[in-house]
This record gives C-alpha cells, sequence and structure tokens, in this order.
C-alpha cells in the first residue's frame, strides 16, 4: 500500500516508501508515484519534429522551454493545458526570446560561444560559455582563436 509522503529534511527533497521501493524527488513527482499516475505536459521543438515529447512537472516543463524557446511549441497540445498554463508558457517563452534576439548562440567545432554586437563601438563581444572536457586552449594561439571567433561570426 506504501506510506504517506514526507519531506526528508536530511536529502532536501520529497520523498515516499512505496511497496516497490523508495522514491524521492520534487513534490509534483513524489505524488506521481505516491497516485501511480501524474501529470502530463506534451510539447515539441519544431514543426519537423514528429514525435512529441512531454514533461511530467510544470518546473520541467519550463525547463524545456528555457532549453531552445525559438523551438518549444505546444501547437496541437492545448487541450492539455490550462488558460492560465497557456498564457504563463507564452509570456515566458516570448521573453526568453526578446532577451535573446540580440545574441547570437554559436557552435563552432569545439566550443559554443555567446557573441553579442556592441553598436556603439562597433565590435563584437563574446565569450566561451561551454568548451568540451577533452579540448583545451592549450596549444592554441590568441591568433588562433580569434580566427575561430571570425569564422563563426562570418558563418552564423
Amino acid at each position: 500500500m506504501g506510506n504517506r509522503p514526507y519531506y526528508d529534511t536530511e536529502n532536501h527533497c520529497w520523498a515516499v516508501d512505496m511497496e516497490y521501493g523508495h522514491e524521492e524527488g520534487c513534490i509534483e513527482y513524489v505524488m506521481s508515484e505516491f497516485v501511480k499516475g501524474g501529470l502530463y505536459f506534451p510539447f515539441k521543438y519544431g514543426a519537423e519534429e514528429e514525435k512529441g515529447r512531454h514533461s511530467h512537472t510544470f518546473d520541467g516543463l519550463i525547463q524545456d522551454v528555457m532549453r531552445n524557446p525559438q523551438e518549444f511549441s505546444i501547437e496541437g497540445y492545448e487541450e492539455y493545458y490550462s488558460d492560465q498554463e497557456l498564457e504563463f508558457l507564452t509570456k515566458i517563452k516570448n521573453k526568453l526570446i526578446e532577451v535573446e534576439k540580440d545574441m547570437t548562440i554559436i557552435k563552432y567545432k569545439w566550443f559554443r560561444a555567446e557573441v553579442q554586437y556592441d553598436e556603439e563601438h562597433r565590435v563584437y563581444r563574446g565569450r566561451v560559455i561551454d568548451i568540451p572536457d577533452d579540448w583545451t586552449f592549450e596549444g592554441a594561439t590568441m591568433e588562433a582563436v580569434q580566427e575561430a571567433f571570425r569564422d563563426c561570426i562570418e558563418n552564423s
């Protein structure tokens, strides 16, 4: 039958002991295990995506919007959402797109960078935001890194 869910102060999460084992996580997840059912929020990234995706928590769904707001879509899945959820998701998506409109995310062989054009000074400003563990700048000259950035900007 299981026990009543509880907040585990040691692990800082919700937990429940079920007949099949111990489950822990956010309250939405734990409660879905407790009642053996749960929430379902379908979405997709881009119109071409054949098979949709889904989240079991609204918090997880918001994280999915943040991963790729331009491509995130619930078109065709509106029946799964309340009017309040639809409005909130639309506002989040639009605000993220607005904030990111001047920022270009660039992928170039080994790293990902954020680059913005500074109109006042007429220069590009950027920073590397993701470098795989197996690649470092060791042995790369500053000129080589600058050339990589130039290639990124020209090819974006």
